[in-house]
């Protein structure tokens, strides 16, 4: 009866082992989008690089508004930038140049982390436009 007991908890054992090992990828589904992680999105360079690219990419319309565009997107658990979406608006040319420069920063990202696992993360960022200096007068 003892070895019958024994017998039946290693196969059980081994059962529930191996269905956690099967669980245990690097990646986990890309139809949840993060929103925060134990291990956020890095843009190579770091927060300073990524707002430097930024500015260098962004291509504004003359005399834009002043203000600030939120821009929201995923980066995908192979650093792709997608889903990328206006959360605060200042005027759709402005809008549609920050989309363009966000868009650039594609393959540039090293994907966040969940659990020791890639995970797809929704990542906000807020880009402030200011209008051009004034041109002295001759």
């Amino acid at each position: 009866m003892y070895r019958l007991l024994v017998a039946i908890l290693s196969v059980a054992a081994c059962i529930l082992a191996n269905s956690a090992f099967a669980q245990d990828s690097t990646v986990v589904s890309e139809e949840i989008k993060w929103t925060y992680t134990e291990q956020l999105p890095q843009f190579k360079g770091g927060d300073a690089a990524m707002f430097r690219f930024l500015s260098a990419k962004l291509k504004l319309p003359k005399n834009p508004p002043a203000g600030k565009v939120v821009i929201s997107f995923v980066i995908g658990v192979d650093g792709s930038v997608n889903d990328v979406e206006v959360v605060q608006s200042i005027s759709p040319q402005v809008d549609e140049a920050c989309v363009n420069a966000v868009l650039k920063m594609n393959g540039r990202w090293q994907p966040g982390m969940q659990n020791n696992k890639l995970v797809p993360v929704r990542f906000t960022v807020p880009i402030f436009i200011s209008p051009a200096p004034p041109r002295k007068q001759k």
